[in-house]
């Protein structure tokens, strides 16, 4: 049985006046291990996205993953709701490589979209990574904590959806 492997923890970056941040090596791991292309000796490629106006953050996809989210692009009728998601997941996304240091480099025009200043936050979130403005991920969290309605459970599995054999 094959593990699935996911992004896992969050973490701080100095990000350089090329835009060159480095990545945490368990992401590097990920980005490698879903890379169809990647062997050993070659940098890992993956995909920035941009294009989604509601995130003020860049999303950061596996080969895999994006090309799964093309496929099922690829499988829907042609119309407005396809033309989104082409504009967000192909059109606004670059396809980019960690270098030999361990390193990305985070182009001009997306640092200033995304006001990513002298650090950046790498922020796992199960199939991607997102990255931020370190300053701007603090209060957004910050905001969310405090918009929350509803107050965590002693233990947060409880709000999992159930599987139909843990009901029967």
């Amino acid at each position: 049985m094959s593990r699935r492997l996911r992004f896992r923890g969050e973490s701080r970056h100095k990000v350089d006046a090329k835009g060159r941040v480095s990545i945490p090596a368990s992401f590097r791991r990920v980005l490698e291990a879903c890379d169809p292309d990647w062997v050993e000796g070659l940098n890992p490629n993956f995909v920035m996205v941009y294009g989604n106006e509601a995130n003020p953050y860049i999303e950061c996809f596996t080969i895999q993953e994006i090309e799964r989210i093309e496929d099922q692009i690829e499988e829907m009728e042609y119309g407005d709701a396809r033309d989104q998601l082409e504009e967000i997941y192909s059109a606004k996304s670059i396809q980019a490589t960690v270098d030999d240091t361990g390193r990305i480099v985070i182009p001009a025009k997306l640092r200033d979209q995304f006001g990513i200043g002298a650090e950046a936050a790498m922020i796992a979130s199960l199939n991607t990574f997102r990255i931020w403005d370190a300053e701007l991920y603090d209060s957004d969290k910050q905001g969310r904590a405090a918009e929350r309605t509803v107050e965590l459970p002693k233990n947060p599995l409880t709000l999992l959806p159930r599987k139909k054999a843990d009901v029967e």
